[in-house]
């Protein structure tokens, strides 16, 4: 970026060093950002965010956000790399659109169906075609045991998955999941199955395919099959759906009755762990709730916000307070809490409920954030990804599809590795993290030595981050990610999710 004036670089203290560092690497993030936000996220005040402006030549903060907006305007026209902001939008609306398709296809006989045949204590086979269909069979498998289910046995070559159909119990269960459901391994090796009086149980595409009509039991979703030179880049966003609905809808044993019946008497539920109060705008959008609970759930957001006079984000924060994901996860438990306890309401209540949470994360993720995440893996010289446990799928997704996208990638599943390769890191380095957790204890040392080498750090956390760890290059991402009911498990969706939308951008932004 270069500045309005020729200011010697000298000149500049070593805080004004780094909002001039801030500055120059989020410069469109900074065009929607006020300046109380501004100083937050650089950790000093808003006077000092003032003087700096003004060192520079500029009036005040608002001239600085006129000139980095015309600044980008002119770098558009000029960089063919440059990610296209209006596709964004397209690009949310088609996931929710798929997930809510595949919604409706497995509110269903067959997830119940499936869950008879799984409670069986029988013995569960996943069979792993190779490709990035591994990692919801990885996902599969981890949640299946952490629920639970304890005879599951995941079988990773053809030959070794036909030896087992010959020497498997009759009616043990053998789960293939496809993206096409006609990858010929996979077909052969699901109608030996079947031929063996095995159990076959698919996940596949809503297309119609073979792996569905020889299944006994099969789950379907939306997916549009896509490839780069042959190398698959197809989104299985929907199956880590499907396998997380399931695995919800067999570990949930919550009724109707078990849930708060007001709003004021989930607040209590909550406010005993949160350490602010209600506001004056909390406490008339609380009153209203009760007011209107009955309609709350045929209104947008919008239009309460209009009602009240505050703004929708307000709303939103409210709904969060209360222990939602966002207002789409308050509208679903409004209109699940009175509905009669049954085997398909209890299925109905898990699908919507997980289409709620993934519409909030949709709708609430900072655009600006997943567009300089995107810039910066366009830009960066040096390209990690890191995951362990449960974290490492989400990981594993991300590198997946950034190799066959063309991006090189490296990925790291081992903190001792981390902490060993961070100390060859350079300031042209982009290191995207994915945690349960952000306590200093576990990544304070590592996260040292990134920010003293001016790695770019993206850090995507099931739970709240250490401020302490963050510094004004990195982003930082808090999902929330609730655990399953009576099981110790991050559904680490949400992580898919804000994944699948990175994926999405790179691929508007280089193949479309």
């Amino acid at each position: 970026m270069k500045m309005k004036y020729d200011i010697p670089l000298h000149t500049l203290t070593k805080k004004e060093l780094e909002i001039l560092r801030y500055v120059h690497d989020n410069s469109a993030l900074i065009q929607t950002m006020s300046i109380q936000q501004f100083a937050k996220n650089i950790n000093y005040s808003t006077s000092t965010v003032l003087r700096f402006c003004r060192k520079l030549g500029f009036s005040g903060y608002p001239e600085l956000k006129y000139y980095l907006k015309n600044k980008v305007t002119e770098g558009i026209a000029a960089d063919s790399r440059q990610i296209d902001v209006t596709a964004y939008t397209k690009i949310k609306q088609n996931i929710i659109t798929e997930l809510e398709g595949t919604g409706g296809l497995l509110n269903s006989e067959s997830l119940p169906a499936i869950s008879e045949y799984l409670k069986k204590n029988t013995i569960i086979y996943l069979h792993e075609p190779s490709g990035i269909t591994d990692i919801p069979i990885d996902y599969l498998a981890s949640t299946l045991f952490i629920a639970g289910f304890r005879n599951i046995y995941k079988t990773v070559a053809k030959r070794t998955t036909s030896h087992l159909i010959q020497t498997a119990r009759p009616g043990s269960v053998f789960i293939f999941i496809s993206a096409s459901g006609s990858f010929s391994d996979t077909l052969v090796l699901a109608k030996e199955a079947a031929m063996s009086g095995m159990t076959v149980i698919s996940i596949s595409s809503v297309e119609s395919n073979e792996l569905a009509e020889i299944s006994n039991c099969s789950l379907r979703f939306f997916t549009k099959i896509r490839d780069n030179n042959g190398a698959d880049l197809t989104s299985r966003l929907c199956i880590f759906f499907v396998i997380s609905t399931m695995i919800e809808y067999l570990s949930s044993n919550v009724t109707a009755d078990d849930q708060p019946r007001t709003i004021n008497d989930r607040i209590q539920l909550i406010m005993p762990e949160n350490s602010s109060p209600l506001s004056e705008t909390e406490l008339l959008i609380c009153d209203y709730f009760n007011e209107k609970i009955n309609m709350l759930a045929q209104l947008s957001v919008h239009d309460i916000a209009s009602q009240l006079y505050v703004s929708p984000s307000s709303v939103v924060r409210f709904c969060q307070k209360a222990g939602f994901k966002g207002f789409n996860e308050f509208k679903f438990y409004l209109k699940s809490r009175n509905k009669i306890d049954s085997q398909s309401n209890s299925l109905w209540n898990v699908i919507q409920h997980n289409i709620s949470i993934i519409k909030d994360v949709i709708e609430t993720i900072n655009e600006e954030e997943i567009l300089n995440i995107c810039r910066m893996i366009e830009t960066c010289s040096s390209f990690y990804v890191y995951g362990r446990n449960m974290s490492s799928l989400p990981a594993r997704y991300l590198h997946s599809f950034m190799t066959t996208i063309d991006i090189p990638c490296i990925l790291i599943d081992w903190i001792d590795f981390l902490s060993s390769l961070s100390d060859s890191f350079n300031q042209d380095t982009l290191l995207i993290m994915f945690t349960n957790h952000g306590d200093s204890q576990t990544y304070s040392q590592i996260l040292e030595k990134c920010h003293r080498q001016n790695v770019k750090v993206v850090w995507i956390s099931s739970d709240e981050i250490d401020s302490e760890l963050q510094n004004s290059r990195g982003i930082y991402i808090t999902t929330n990610e609730g655990k399953l009911q009576d099981a110790n498990l991050r559904t680490k969706l949400s992580s898919f999710v804000i994944v699948q939308l990175i994926v999405e951008m790179l691929i508007q932004n280089r193949f479309q």
